[in-house]
């Protein structure tokens, strides 16, 4: 096969933006493979960004409720920005029709503020590790084992929705209640719900919970849900 200057110019520009996909380093994402790119518009790989929750991926962390823990991306692609959710399932693992609900919101410059993309580093677009994002545990969380997720609506660039999820398993003695009294994880840019984030926009969560970092800058449009939070998830395919 003969190939072009044109066309080694083209596969080398292409590379970067590859490997420039925001992954999650720490705690180790669910399934392996990270980066990954953004949820699928049609919601097939809804939840997580993972064609298939088979393999063994480790027992995860603990955390116990009302204990600080954070989450650690990698990349160069961060789109300007956004605005940035951490939630959490009591399914492991988790599938199409598991309940989210939200730790804490960060309504803009997650992960981080920018203008555009960063510039890729000497070492290479993943060497650049950007700042955590710390949360609390809930208190009063039950105990059992979980999913813990970092969803993210990018200001510039194609409107999506990225999601990357770990394990975890939940310490203490709380109750269901305190769970089921978390708002609901947002969705929206997936073809499974109306809701959509404006281009240029730090979207301002119609219902961010208790812990919030940062106001946002715009509204979503369309359906976002009854409690202002999350539309009813993707059922494309099998869970």
């Amino acid at each position: 096969m003969k190939f072009t200057l044109a066309t080694i110019a083209a596969v080398v520009a292409f590379i970067p933006m590859i490997e420039a996909h925001l992954a999650m380093v720490n705690p180790g994402v669910y399934g392996g493979g990270d980066p990954l790119p953004p949820l699928s518009e049609d919601g097939s790989n809804f939840p997580c960004t993972v064609p298939s929750f088979g393999g063994s991926d480790g027992e995860g962390q603990t955390l116990n409720p009302g204990q600080g823990a954070e989450i650690m991306l990698k990349g160069t692609a961060v789109h300007s920005g956004g605005s940035c959710q951490v939630s959490i399932t009591y399914d492991q693992p988790p599938n199409k029709n598991s309940v989210w609900k939200v730790m804490k919101s960060f309504q803009g410059s997650c992960p981080i503020q920018a203008d555009g993309n960063l510039q890729v580093p000497a070492g290479g677009p993943l060497e650049n590790t950007l700042p955590p994002l710390g949360y609390t545990v809930p208190a009063d969380l039950p105990a059992g084992k979980a999913t813990i997720a970092w969803t993210w609506f990018n200001k510039s660039g194609q409107r999506e929705m990225y999601m990357r999820c770990h394990k975890a398993t939940i310490g203490g003695s709380g109750n269901k209640g305190a769970y089921d009294a978390l708002p609901d994880m947002f969705v929206a840019q997936i073809q499974t719900t109306t809701c959509k984030i404006p281009e240029g926009t730090s979207v301002t969560f119609p219902n961010p919970g208790s812990q919030v970092q940062g106001s946002g800058d715009g509204s979503p449009t369309g359906d976002c849900g009854p409690k202002g939070g999350s539309a009813p998830p993707p059922i494309t395919g099998s869970s």
